[in-house]
C-alpha cells in the first residue's frame, strides 16, 4: 500500500475490501464487539501530535454493516478547552465555527463508544457527499448515478486532517494568549482568522 495515498477511487468491491483489509493492519484494535447503546463496532488507531492525542476510527453500524469510512477525533486537554470556552464567550463562537476540516466538525463530547476521556474530544467523519463509505450494491448504484467525483478518504487523509485541527488549535491559542497579554491587534487577528476559514 502506498503510504502517502490520501484518496482512492475503487474499480470494484474486491479492490475496496482488499485495500480496507491492508489499511486495518495499520489500525490497532481497541474493541471487537458491540456496545449496548448503539450496536456499533469499531477499530481505532491512537497517536499524538504536538502534545495532543488523536484517534483515527473505522466504524460500522447497525444501519450499514458494510460501511467502512473513517473518522478522526482530537482530545483537548482541560487548559486548552477552558481557553477556547472563554474565547467563545467573547466572540459568540464555538469549535464548529472556527475549526476547518473535511466536512466540518461533526462531533463534540467526551464519551465516544469505549474511547472515554475526561477531556473534550472534537471530531469529523468521512461519510459526506463525495466520500465512498462502502462498496455494497446501494453505494455502487449511488456512485454510478451521479457525475460527482467520489473517493475513499484513507487513513493518511484522516491523519492529515487531525494534525491540521491540532495546528489550528495551537495557532488560535497562541493568538488568544497574546491578546490576553495585551498585545495590540491580537483580538482583531483572531476575528480575521475566523472570517478567513
Amino acid at each position: 500500500m502506498n503510504t502517502k495515498l490520501k484518496e482512492i477511487i475503487f474499480q470494484n468491491r474486491e479492490e475496496a475490501l482488499d485495500f480496507i483489509e491492508k489499511e486495518n493492519q495499520i489500525l490497532e484494535s481497541i474493541q471487537n464487539g458491540e456496545t449496548n447503546s448503539n450496536a456499533r463496532k469499531f477499530i481505532a488507531h491512537k497517536s499524538e501530535y504536538k502534545g495532543f492525542e488523536y484517534y483515527i476510527v473505522r466504524h460500522t453500524n447497525a444501519y450499514n454493516s458494510n460501511a467502512f469510512y473513517l473518522c478522526g477525533y482530537v482530545v483537548l486537554d482541560e487548559v486548552t478547552d477552558n481557553l477556547f470556552q472563554s474565547l467563545f464567550k467573547l466572540l459568540n463562537k464555538d469549535y464548529k465555527d472556527i475549526i476547518s476540516c473535511h466536512g466540518g466538525l461533526t462531533y463534540e463530547g467526551n464519551n465516544f463508544i469505549d474511547i472515554q476521556s475526561k477531556e473534550l474530544m472534537i471530531g469529523f467523519d468521512c461519510s459526506h457527499a463525495g466520500d465512498i463509505i462502502s462498496m455494497d450494491k446501494a453505494e455502487i448504484t449511488r456512485i454510478k448515478s451521479t457525475s460527482a467525483n467520489y473517493s475513499y478518504k484513507t487513513f493518511y487523509f484522516v491523519e492529515d486532517n487531525c494534525r491540521s485541527i491540532i495546528d489550528q488549535l495551537i495557532e488560535i491559542s497562541t493568538q488568544y494568549k497574546d491578546c490576553k497579554n495585551g498585545r495590540e491587534g491580537a483580538l482583531q487577528e483572531i476575528n480575521d482568522l475566523f472570517t478567513n476559514l
